[in-house]
């Protein structure tokens, strides 16, 4: 991978509190959470992850209302399976990250992780860098692009690779 240039290498001028403390937490634990809330225009709650890339050469996470503690723990449980060599297939089944669910990874678009990733998106000095959806089933263990799903769960979850997900994934799924 080559040398990133990041706020780490080339600190702003003149940080805000905010900045300062998402430097230092990458800077110790390798990573940190940014949570966002929902908002009044009904866009549900997200968290994502900065520092992998750096860190691990890992892509940036994004996940969809699932609450601050519940995201961070879930990062956290990536984040030590990947120091620890896992890899994360994009597009399969993923067991032993979200208690006993199987969840996927799938790419979001740069044009739409910078939209959503905002924190990661100045850590990075808007240079390119990988990241990927964590999408969840709902209670019947069903995906947005399976048949049945809960409408809510659509809502919740939107789709970052834009068009409707059946249309996007037919065929790159494997295990659904």
């Amino acid at each position: 991978m080559p040398v990133l240039k990041t706020v780490i290498s080339d600190p702003p001028i003149d940080p805000t509190t905010y900045e300062v403390d998402l430097i230092e937490s990458v800077k110790k634990h390798g990573w940190q959470t940014t949570s966002v809330g929902a908002d009044d225009n009904g866009d549900p709650a997200f968290s994502y992850t900065t520092g992998f890339w750096l860190t691990l050469e890992q892509p940036e996470v994004v996940v969809f209302d699932f609450p601050p503690q519940l995201s961070h723990d879930v990062f956290g449980q990536m984040f030590r399976r990947a120091r620890a060599g896992d890899h994360f297939a994009v597009g399969e089944p993923v067991e032993g990250i979200l208690a006993g669910e199987v969840v996927y990874l799938l790419p979001v678009p740069r044009h739409t992780a910078t939209q959503y990733l905002q924190s990661s998106d100045w850590f990075y000095k808007s240079a390119e860098f990988p990241v990927l959806q964590l999408v969840w089933a709902d209670r019947s263990g069903r995906f947005p692009w399976d048949s049945g799903c809960e409408t809510s769960l659509m809502r919740l979850q939107p789709n970052l690779w834009g068009n409707s997900w059946t249309e996007r994934l037919k065929g790159r799924l494997k295990g659904s």
